[in-house]
């Protein structure tokens, strides 16, 4: 359905560009700032950015449970996990895969760019194969480079900032293996069937179909559908 949904909204703005052949250059410009987002505020930051502490206290609260025992490794016991004879073995062609895949994205905190792990895919499959067998990962692979988004027009708070985080090129690689690896086998199929979130083929326009679709099915039996709308959110303090 999601890529029914995906091909009919590609077909509907081939459809409104092909009108623009004619159009005048104001009209062309606001297509484009339509498109890509530009009507939004270009005002200054807001003033509750400018106390940086207050602001990383609050978002690191918000992302971080100071409550927290668990450490930044997975295996808390290094004798447990030799690399050597670790039964986690990765394959050159699942990283090189991966590598091939990687976009020209920002790259994170380390700076290294897209091209560079093209290079050096081996090596990178000796990195991961050695992070996974203990178990832990580098401190620089949990930092991102996280910029605040407005959610709404005139924010008040700082939680109606969305937080945007970039982690580096090679942290986004090993989540990749993770999740295809292990993550996923372990989760049924038939429990991901009703979620459009965080997931390839799921998108908010998929999420109001299926509500619609639902919902105009229930009319045709109920007189009236009442609908539960539920939206969790963490407010520290």
């Amino acid at each position: 359905m999601a890529e029914k949904i995906n091909v009919c909204i590609q077909d509907v703005r081939t459809k409104q560009y092909s009108r623009m052949c004619q159009a005048s250059p104001k009209e062309l410009w606001a297509a484009v700032k339509a498109t890509n987002g530009a009507h939004r505020s270009t005002e200054k930051p807001s003033y509750l950015l400018r106390d940086v502490e207050r602001v990383n206290n609050y978002f690191a609260s918000v992302c971080y449970d100071p409550s927290s025992s668990a450490t930044h490794g997975i295996c808390c016991s290094r004798s447990l996990c030799n690399p050597h004879n670790s039964n986690i073995v990765l394959q050159p062609y699942e990283v090189e895969r991966l590598v091939s895949r990687i976009k020209a994205s920002s790259p994170g905190i380390d700076n290294i760019p897209h091209w560079f792990f093209v290079h050096v895919h081996l090596k990178l499959l000796r990195l991961l194969q050695i992070s996974f067998a203990f178990g832990t990962v580098s401190k620089q692979w949990l930092s991102a480079v996280v910029t605040p988004v407005p959610k709404v027009a005139k924010p008040e708070t700082l939680s109606d900032y969305r937080l945007i985080s970039v982690t580096a090129l090679l942290s986004r690689t090993a989540e990749k293996l993770v999740v295809s690896r292990w993550l996923l086998p372990a989760i049924p199929s038939c429990t991901l069937d009703d979620q459009f979130g965080f997931r390839p083929t799921g998108s908010t326009t998929c999420a109001l179909t299926c509500l619609l679709h639902h919902v105009t099915r229930m009319f045709e039996r109920f007189s009236y559908v009442r609908c539960i709308m539920i939206d969790f959110s963490f407010r520290p303090g």
